[in-house]
């Protein structure tokens, strides 16, 4: 994704540079933390240094989401498709998501 960003925005896309930043970070979470920083998880500073990360990561994780959303929304209004079918739509898949 982050290579269809560059291609599309160009090389220095702050877009593409912050997703590629989260990657990292989540590929650190996800196969790192447990192979390389496991003993930091043993004394109470280690663990809070991790547990900041975590949130870090987190938060990052949030804002990309309602970035993306915002670009998708702009998107497919710059196709002409109105906000009030947009929402409708988006209700219909949070239902889908949240099995409501």
């Amino acid at each position: 994704m982050v290579g269809q960003l560059r291609k599309a925005r160009g090389e220095n896309d702050l877009i593409a540079q912050r997703l590629s930043a989260f990657v990292d970070q989540r590929t650190w979470l996800v196969h790192k933390l447990r192979r390389d920083n496991y003993l930091t998880l043993r004394d109470d500073a280690g663990f809070r240094e991790v547990t900041l990360r975590v949130e870090t990561i987190t938060l990052e994780a949030e804002r990309l989401i309602e970035l993306f959303d915002n670009l998708l929304v702009e998107h497919f209004l710059s196709l002409g498709i109105s906000k009030e079918h947009i929402d409708q739509e988006q209700r219909k898949a949070e239902k889908d998501v949240y099995r409501e």
